[in-house]
């Protein structure tokens, strides 16, 4: 297509241990317009439990990306509140606890 999603990365943070009540999420990927002409779109991510019922995150960002371009972004808590999970569920090892799996969706 004309546009490429790569690199996807989220980055949780906690408070010190042992404390889990609240996960300050980072996202970060980089965004590549193949197009002859600059676009002005939404960027949209989801972020859903997939194996047990919990908090959804959900959010839009307007993007604009220059002729062939490649923008990396970065969204951080600081900038869009719902980066801020309360009470998380974690993916605990074997022995520990449930594996608790979230997807994250992306699109442009």
């Amino acid at each position: 297509g004309q546009f490429t999603i790569r690199l996807p990365r989220v980055i949780s943070e906690l408070p010190a241990l042992p404390d889990t009540s609240e996960a300050r999420l980072t996202v970060s990927l980089t965004l590549a317009n193949h197009a002859p002409a600059a676009v002005k779109g939404k960027l949209a991510l989801v972020i859903r439990p997939e194996n047990f019922a919990g908090q959804t995150v959900q959010f839009t960002r307007e993007v604009t990306l220059g002729v062939n371009a490649r923008t990396r972004i970065s969204l951080s808590p600081e900038d869009i509140k719902q980066l801020i999970v309360k009470n998380p569920k974690l993916w605990w090892p074997l022995g520990y606890g449930k594996a608790n799996l979230y997807r994250l969706d992306i699109t442009y």
